[in-house]
């Protein structure tokens, strides 16, 4: 995907998009100082209105994933998730969401699940050298947002604390009042 697409597709999630703010089971961010080894993992959940259930393809428009804040370097470019490495859940296809796999890895995120049913989840796992995202300090305001289309699903995270090797952990945060951040 090119710049120019990428930059696009980011426009036009932000024009009308449809806002799911979800709230944070945990988000764990690795980062080490000597190398290039990172990992994010990441758990939201959110109420699904039966009148307002997600409208998405993302087969078709793709997704890009934002982790914004501070204690992240700013400048790291948002990642894309290319439409051919999605799936449609359910009979009918989507009708339970979208499954997101890459083995490879290419751009830093290996799983991405989004599922609807009486709640809207969302699980993201990836990290390794292709993940842009770097802790520059210990976060104190993290959000991550994932923009499918017209939909913009987020979830954001605060009190971090440190776990095993170093990876910086936050549970339990409510959902934000909108999915609307300045990137």
């Amino acid at each position: 995907m090119t710049f120019a697409a990428l930059a696009l597709l980011l426009l036009a999630a932000s024009a009308q998009a449809a806002d799911y703010p979800l709230s944070g089971e945990f988000l764990n961010l690795r980062s080490h100082a000597h190398s290039r080894q990172t990992a994010i993992r990441l758990g939201a959940i959110g109420q699904a209105r039966q009148d307002a259930l997600p409208n998405v393809d993302p087969q078709a428009t793709g997704a890009v994933l934002e982790v914004l804040g501070d204690g992240v370097l700013s400048d790291a470019p948002a990642i894309p998730l290319p439409g051919a490495k999605w799936r449609a859940l359910g009979d009918p296809p989507g009708s339970r969401g979208y499954r997101y796999y890459d083995s490879a890895s290419r751009f830093g995120v290996r799983k991405v699940a989004l599922r609807f049913g009486t709640r809207v989840s969302l699980s993201i796992s990836g990290g390794g050298n292709e993940c842009p995202y770097r802790m520059s300090g210990v976060p104190h305001a993290v959000s991550v947002v994932l923009h499918m289309g017209d939909e913009t699903f987020c979830a954001s995270f605060g009190t971090f604390e440190r776990g095993r090797s170093g990876t910086m952990r936050a549970a339990r945060n409510p959902a934000p009042a909108a999915c609307r951040y300045d990137s």
